[in-house]
This record gives structure tokens, sequence and C-alpha cells, in this order.
């Protein structure tokens, strides 16, 4: 029985004095016995268990129309007068030689009494009576279909028998009750724990292979079995969630008109399972071997044995694929279920949800049970969903269970570790950081997807700029790239094939970073410090940030020797309308970078976590596109920063500020962040905006009257719409106005002057009035 899908469970339970077990789940499969017995139904498996292992004097099957099946240990199948005989009461007899007594007068109207009763109720209830007045026998009941048998679909379920069986469940008789959905018995008083149910799984990897082999070797003896590609058939239907009898049938379809059972056969019936071993896991090697000794211990049992690890870090950088391959290099179950399948459809429904996959894993032991993206499955609680709620509490029970039995070792995988709820997060103190793929790994990663190329093929200095361009790439990243390449084919590839795919890589980038967090991306802005009049101070700061850019790498090597830091993060403030916005795109359009625009009110969301994921995405996917192109760099805008930094939720606040300090202030950074705020400064908790955070403060007043005479000349010059042939702006010129009051005292004049002379060519202005 070792390793049957439910007799050594069954049979572990019988040993702990456990009468009565409800069997759910996969009950309608067929189930390898062993090598030798074969296949059989669940049926057969139990009266062979029940009568041939565990020698029971008889085992009855009551089925759901409720009939009986009544099995002698020593005369095989009785018919139902035997049965009705072998539970009649015995009547007394004398001996030989005895003397022949009268019956008594008080037993005969006991008796009488008795058979009035039994004439009463109807045949099924009367032999459960039966059964249960020979409780003292070595007695096994087998149930089928028990929502039906109860009627429990219908508008009056039978209360009496209800109460029967839990009479019955209540006795020495060992009773296996088989029904699809455990759940209907709640209302009814039935109580379920692990050691009175039995959840039935899809057949493992190994009842498959054992299977196949031997409906091969017993109906196909002439036809043979690709053995290379054997363990790759069986996994493709154990991933595809088959029940034994649909892998039969199938078998059965493929085989009859081939003569070798090999992979092609299964095209379009199975999923095709993708074999993964950690060699091909391109990870540190300290990486892998943390990760397989933690699951060895689980394996063996260890003391020492924890209940799963986090894998967290950027997305796409292989946390599924380790998962994977964990699971095929130690022969485990693969279970990685989806939000989807751990959320119920109502409020309530999750928790048994949850249940049924760990019931599901359990079945299937040893197995991994993977689950991704865990911030969204598993945020904190109290936040008002009581799915997630349902969801976290649920968890905690099953893993705490899973642990003791060191059945199931829960691997998790997020990209943001602080999202996840503390009491879950705690359950698992092994938390292993997958970190973007460095330069040998991008190199490998990149040679891995080529059959007949390698990048040895390039000059070194070609190959650097391909390995500078994929920095900061996913290896999902760079395996996407690499598809792209070999559609253009792989007979030549040459270093213009990978710019081409480059840089379509890099504008369908942008085009997923606008959608995804609705920001404004301007690849060439068409504005450059000339066009901004006066303000030289303040080009002069701005232009402070963006020089280290333009330095080399030894030159970077030589600041870091005389601990010189770049100076990261400007803040611009100060009353509204004088062009900060102006400012930051000029900056990106003198360096060539890219301009980056985020409006912060307009992504503030009601939702914390919403609000923190679009923040994190936007420093990662700034970076990262800082890292692909070709140009300088970023600059990363935030307009109106108070909505960010003022009367906000405390987490959104502290997020925001680790990304400013950890995400671009590093030596390698390329991505320049500008805010903008029309608040005072002073109204803003100092720690937020100080060195280190925000290490330029930049407070732009409105115009001097030089400057502001300046900016009004060059209004009225720059509109090609305008003939203007005065040049006295001290008549419309007011003191102390901001560019966009000054801006719209031309738009004002402009009106006037066209509405004296709608027709003509141009606006001619002769002079102010």
């Amino acid at each position: 029985m070792k390793n049957h899908r439910f007799l050594e469970t069954l049979d572990n339970k019988i040993q702990k004095g456990i009468n009565s077990c409800f069997f759910y789940g996969n009950i309608d499969d067929y189930f390898l016995f062993d090598f030798y017995l074969g296949i059989r139904s669940l049926r057969e498996n139990l009266i062979y268990y029940f009568k041939d292992i565990k020698n029971f004097d008889i085992v009855i099957v009551i089925k759901e129309d409720r009939t009986f099946i009544p099995i002698s240990k020593h005369k095989g199948v009785l018919d139902i007068s035997q049965f009705d005989d072998l539970f009649n009461i015995k009547k007394e007899r004398g001996g030989f030689g005895a003397t022949k007594r009268a019956t008594d007068s008080s037993k005969h109207q006991k008796q009488t009494e008795q058979l009035k009763q039994d004439n009463a109720e109807t045949p099924f209830v009367n032999r459960i009576n039966k059964i249960l007045k020979n409780s003292d026998k070595k007695i096994a009941l087998i149930v089928e279909n028990f929502e039906w048998l109860l009627g429990l679909y219908s508008n009056e379920p039978q209360i009496e028998y209800i109460n029967l069986f839990r009479k019955i469940l209540n006795t020495n008789i060992h009773t296996i009750i088989t029904m699809k959905k455990l759940e209907l018995l709640e209302e009814y008083g039935f109580e379920f724990d692990d050691k009175n149910r039995l959840f039935i799984p899809n057949p493992s990897i190994e009842e498959l292979s054992k299977t196949y082999r031997r409906i091969m070797y017993k109906n196909y003896p002439d036809k043979e079995i690709n053995e290379f590609e054997f363990e790759d058939i069986i996994a493709s239907i154990q991933g595809s969630k088959k029940t034994l009898k649909e892998a039969i049938r199938i078998l059965q379809d493929v085989i009859k008109d081939k003569q070798t059972l090999s992979k092609e056969l299964f095209k379009g019936r199975t999923k095709e399972i993708e074999k993964v071993t950690f060699d091909n896991v391109i990870l540190d090697d300290s990486i892998k071997l943390s990760i397989q000794q933690r699951i060895e211990n689980f394996l063996e049992k260890s003391q020492t044995a924890t209940k799963g690890i986090v894998l967290y870090g950027p997305p796409g950088t292989g946390k599924t694929f380790i998962a994977k391959a964990v699971a095929y290099e130690y022969g485990m179950n693969f279970m990685a279920p989806s939000l989807s399948d751990l959320k119920g459809e109502f409020v309530g429904q999750s928790a048994k949800q949850i249940k049924m996959i760990f019931e599901e894993a359990k079945a299937n032991a040893p197995t991994i049970l993977f689950l991704d993206e865990v911030d969204t499955i598993f945020t904190a609680r109290g936040t008002g969903d009581s799915f997630v709620n349902d969801m976290v509490n649920q968890f905690l029970v099953e893993i705490d269970g899973a642990i003791e039995n060191k059945d199931v070792f829960v691997i998790c995988a997020t990209n943001r570790l602080e999202s996840i709820d503390s009491a879950v997060i705690s359950r698992f103190p092994d938390r292993i950081y997958i970190s973007l793929p460095n330069r040998f790994q991008r190199e490998e990663i990149i040679n891995s997807k080529f059959k007949k190329f390698n990048l040895k093929d390039f000059t070194q200095e070609e190959r650097e700029d391909i390995l500078n361009k994929t920095e900061g790439l996913s290896g999902r990243d760079i395996t996407n790239l690499m598809k792209k390449i070999t559609q253009l084919g792989e007979e030549n590839i040459t270093k213009e094939k990978f710019d081409i795919i480059l840089e379509v890589n890099e504008n369908e980038f942008i085009d997923k970073f606008q959608k995804d967090v609705d920001v404004e991306i301007i690849k060439n802005p068409n504005i450059t410090f000339k066009d901004v009049i006066g303000y030289d101070n303040i080009k002069t700061l701005l232009k402070e940030e963006a020089e280290y850019l333009l330095l080399n790498s030894s030159q970077k090597e030589k600041m870091k020797q005389f601990n010189i830091l770049p100076p990261k993060g400007t803040i611009l403030y100060g009353p509204p309308g004088n062009g900060k916005t102006t400012f930051a795109k000029a900056l990106a359009g003198e360096y060539n970078m890219y301009y980056i625009q985020v409006i912060s009110k307009d992504f503030v969301s009601n939702f914390v976590t919403d609000t923190i994921k679009k923040l994190e995405t936007i420093f990662e996917n700034s970076i990262k596109l800082s890292k692909m192109t070709k140009k300088n760099g970023v600059i990363l805008f935030f307009d109106e920063i108070d909505a960010l930094l003022l009367n906000v939720d405390l987490s959104i606040r502290a997020t925001l500020l680790k990304l400013l300090e950890e995400k671009i202030r590093d030596f390698d950074s390329k991505v320049i962040l500008i805010s903008a705020t029309n608040v005072d400064i002073s109204n803003f908790d100092p720690a937020l905006i100080r060195d280190g955070r925000f290490d330029i403060k930049i407070k732009i007043e409105n115009p001097t009257k030089e400057e502001g005479l300046k900016i009004l000349r060059k209004l009225f010059e720059n509109d090609k719409n305008i003939d203007l042939k005065t040049d006295n702006f001290e008549k419309i010129y007011v003191e102390g106005l901001s560019i966009a009051q000054l801006k719209a005292i031309k738009d004002s004049i402009k009106r006037k002057e066209f509405y004296k002379n709608p027709e003509g060519e141009k606006i001619v202005i002769r002079e102010f009035e």
C-alpha cells in the first residue's frame, strides 16, 4: 500500500483508532492498487483492503439508491436474503438430550413488539438498525455518494437517514463515506478535521507511470515505449491534472495505430510541461546551494526544516523557474494555484478554497506549493477586504498544519516583501533575494538562447555594448529579446540585428510603461536651456546633477576615490506659473535624456497598496529605461509632489522616501529625480526633504523686472502669428508677475488685435495700448 493514493493514509488512520472517514474529491476515478492486482475503482480498492488485508468479517456497500451489496469474507457477495439472515437475532435452541423449554412469555412479547416495529420501518432503515445492533462484529461499511443518498440536493433532505448515520459514526463499525462536497453536511452538525476526512487527489507521477507501463506490457506487448520521452509524457499528463480514468482513455486512443509510445502522440491532448533542472537555472551557486539545502532538510524531515521560503526581488528574475526546478530535481509534486484558485466567489468561500488546495498538496506529498505574487494574495489584514482576511487566516491554519507533517513545502514569490501580512511573513524566516542578472549571467542567458551563435563571435567592444544595454533587464526580458532576434534568422546574427531589436524593445517598453502607470514620456524634448530666459543660477544648479552622467567609468571611479557623492534629487518650489516643468524638460533636452513626467495627484489612489505599487513601478521602470537606452539618462519629474508628501498615508510616504534613498542614489544610477511644488517647503516635515533625499532645493521666484521684460519680449517674438512693430514693453509690463501671468498678458493683447482685423494674414501690433 506504500504510496497508494489513499489506502496508506486510510491505514494510518485506522491504526490510530479512527473508525469513520469521509472521502471526498476525485472519488469517481480509477486507482492502481499495485502492479500485480492492477487498476480498480474506489469501491473495489476498499473492499479488497477491508476483506483481504484487514480480514473483516463482512463488508457492506450502500449505494446512493439505498441498495445494499454485502460481501462476506468467506462466501463472497451475498444476496439480500443471506444478508437478512446474517443479521437476524438468533433464536434459542436446546442442545442434544436437553429438556425442551417453552418460550418465556415476556421474551415472546418483546419479539412480537420488535417484529411490529420492523414492519413499520422501511427496509432501508430496518437493515441499518440491524447493522447497528450487530456493531460488535468486525464490519466495514462503505457508503457511496452520500449527498445523493441523503437527498441533500432536494427540498426535503432525509433527516431520519442523517440521524441513523450519525449513530453509526459513534459505533465501532468502520465506516467510509464518499461524497463530492463535504461542506453540504456542515449544517447538519457533522464536524470534520484532518483525522476524519481524506481528500482523493489526481494521480501522482508514480501512479501514472506504473499504470501506463502495466497497460503497455499487458495489453500492447508488441508495442514499444520511447524511454527517452516517457518521463516527459507522464509529467505532461500529471501537469494537465488528468484523472487516471482520463489518462487511460488517452493512452488507448493514441497507441492503437502506433508502434511506439512517444511525446508526439500526446500533442493537443495534454499540457506540455517545461522540463526544468537546476542546470537550466542561471543563478549564483551560493543561492542554489542554499535553496537545495532547505529542500533536503524538508525531505529528510529534519528538526531544522522550515515551512518554506520566500523568493523576493524584481519581476522576471526566474522565481517560478526556480520552484519548478526544485520540484523536478527532487521528484516532488508541483502545484502553482493562481489567485482565482484561492479566492472564493463569495466571502467565506476563500477559506474552503485554500483548505482544498492544501488537501490536494498533502494527498500528493511531498509537494512544492508555489504561490506567485503572494503580496496580492496575502496582503495585510485590516484593509477592509474580507476576502483577504479569509485567505490569510485560513492560510495560517494550513501552513502550521503542513509543517507538523512536513509534507508540503511552500515557496512564495513576491516583488514587494513589505506588503505581505506580518503574520504570514513571520512563518517564513528564510527569505532569499533573487536579483537581476549581473553581467556574466546576462551573457550566459543570451548564449543559452542560441543554438549556433555565441556572444564571443562579436568583438569585445560590441559584446560590451550589448551587455551594457541589457543591464537592468530581467532574465525574462532578455529571453524575449532573444526570441525576437532568432525570428530574424540565426544563420547570420549581426550587431545591427541586436541594435534593431534593442531599439524595438525600448519603444515597446515605453508604451507599456505609459499604459501601466499613466505617465508622460518624451523621448526628444524640443527645448533646451537656450529657450529659458534668465534664471542662470538655477540652470547652473540643475546642470550640476547632469554633468555627472557624462563622466566616463574611470572618471566616476576617481570621484568615488575622492569620496565625492553626485547630487541626487532636486525639489523646485515657489509660486505657481514660473516654469518648474519647463526647467525639468529643458534639462532633459540639454543633455539628450528621456523626460518622464508624473502628476502626483493623478495617481494617488484610494487604495494604499495600489499607490505604493505604482510608485515602485515608476521608479523601477525609470531605472530600467535609463540602462537600456543609448541616451545619457532619464529625468524623472514629479509634479505637485506635495500630493505625495503631505496629508497622505504614512506607508505611501515611507515607500516614496525609501525609493528616493535606495533606488537612484548609487553611483551607477542614470536617473535624475526632480520634484516640483507650489507649497512653501517650510510646511514639509524637514525629514522629508533633507539632504540624502532632496540634495538640491531651488526656490523659483517670479522673474525680476529685467528678466520679466526679456521673457515678455521673447513671448511675442516667438509667436509666428504676430507681426510686432513696437518694442515698448515697459508700457504693458507689470512687475512681480509670474511667467504664466506674463503669457496671459501676451494672449490678451493678441486676442484684442485679432478682433480689429480678423481677415489679416498676421496679427499686426503697431503699439501697445
